[in-house]
């Protein structure tokens, strides 16, 4: 809600204060939670506005780690930063600069406590998208940016769950703005060569030249000329990470830089790029399904928690019932069961994890599981939500941690 929006905006840092335990042998911690964004006006594609927020959250950032570098001891408290709302109105990148900042400066104050650990993350990813490759995308890219390290927890993660082939059934088209098509584009001329993903030569040229077309109509110039249209998609996409939200900067030696940010500050530029383009997914499920494939053995080796969400995914994914859950089956991937958030969509943890184990035993006709291993994989997640809940350990277990590590 707005109101909700516009009151976390105004909480300045320095009222922060250290949260006392709600019983004993409980602790109660802080996650800087950043709204992508606080007008609450879903569908609307503005450069200038996606700057505004991306600067506030800059400031925030820098007056966060200013407070952190000043009291080490405050990361006792303070344990991790997230991102939430619509990730079509805020993509990751436009937080990315800043939120690796943050991280990177909580470090080098973890250094000057005793028993106290640099800042987690806890970022929505995977959740709001039209294409299923957007949706993947947006999960690896914390991972290459250094926001996302082992032990972090990703929310919802809903593009690794789906099926690709029933994701493809049942969407044979799909409109993606011509900017996000571009990112993907790019994205998938990465992995290939990043994950040597066996790709049909057709398939590739028919992205090169629908990039080709993009680049075109977006730019309207002669720019991207000078080089393949796959590599202009995807040194743009490679750009994303170094775009420069504060200040202007439009040009630069490094084309995909300067590409980013031509969409950034030009408004012309700016509109022809949330346009639209119809995408026929047929052709691209094998793409999906192997991207899909090697993204969940990445992710696996990483040991990153996934926060699935039943009730939420279920309004936001535009699932047709409560038991029509994307399940993780790759039992390497801890997974959490959360609520998301309770009083809006009316749940407990209790509901959540019923609506699990359906979606694992009742919901999922491709890939059945029986009741005895849904019950095992909730019980583990139950075990996981501890090891990721991001909790101090005590100073007696600190103590006797460093003592063995010493000896």
């Amino acid at each position: 809600p707005k109101q909700h929006a516009a009151a976390h905006r105004r909480q300045p840092l320095g009222s922060l204060r250290t949260p006392r335990a709600v019983e004993s042998g409980r602790e109660a911690v802080w996650l800087l939670s950043f709204m992508r964004h606080v007008d609450g006006g879903r569908g609307r594609f503005d450069g200038a506005r996606w700057r505004a927020r991306a600067t506030e959250v800059a400031h925030l950032c820098r007056a966060a780690a200013h407070r952190l570098e000043a009291r080490p001891a405050e990361l006792r408290s303070v344990r991790a930063i997230g991102l939430m709302g619509w990730e079509r109105e805020g993509p990751m990148w436009l937080f990315a600069e800043a939120f690796r900042r943050l991280i990177r400066r909580s470090q080098r104050a973890s250094t000057r406590a005793r028993g106290v650990a640099p800042l987690r993350t806890a970022i929505h990813l995977g959740e709001d998208f039209a294409h299923m490759f957007t949706g993947l995308r947006s999960i690896v890219e914390p991972f290459r940016w250094g926001i996302i390290s082992r032990g972090d927890r990703i929310g919802h993660g809903y593009a690794l769950g789906l099926d690709p082939a029933q994701w493809v059934r049942e969407h044979p088209y799909c409109n993606v703005r011509r900017w996000e098509r571009l990112l993907d584009i790019g994205f998938v001329s990465w992995a290939v060569d990043h994950f040597r993903l066996s790709v049909d030569a057709i398939v590739l040229e028919r992205y090169r030249m629908e990039a080709r077309d993009i680049l075109d109509f977006i730019y309207a110039s002669d720019d991207y000329r000078r080089g393949d249209s796959l590599a202009v998609s995807r040194s743009i996409w490679l750009a994303l990470e170094n775009a420069k939200v504060e200040g202007r900067h439009d040009e630069s030696d490094d084309r995909g830089l300067r590409l980013v940010h031509r969409f950034l500050w030009r408004p012309s530029v700016n509109t022809r790029a949330q346009e639209e383009v119809s995408v026929a997914t047929e052709s691209e499920f094998l793409v999906l399904q192997e991207l899909q494939r090697v993204l969940l053995e990445y992710i696996a080796r990483w040991q990153v928690a996934i926060e699935i969400n039943p009730s939420s995914n279920l309004l936001i994914g535009g699932l047709r019932s409560p038991f029509d859950q994307p399940a993780f089956h790759d039992h390497q991937i801890p997974i959490t069961i959360s609520a998301d958030d309770p009083l809006t969509f009316a749940t407990t943890l209790a509901d959540e994890y019923a609506y699990a184990w359906a979606g694992m035993v009742v919901g999922n006709e491709q890939r059945p599981v029986s009741p005895a291993a849904a019950t095992e994989r909730l019980e583990r997640a139950a075990r996981d939500s501890i090891r990721y809940s991001f909790v101090r350990p005590r100073d007696d277990d600190y103590d006797a941690d460093r003592t063995s590590r010493g000896k």
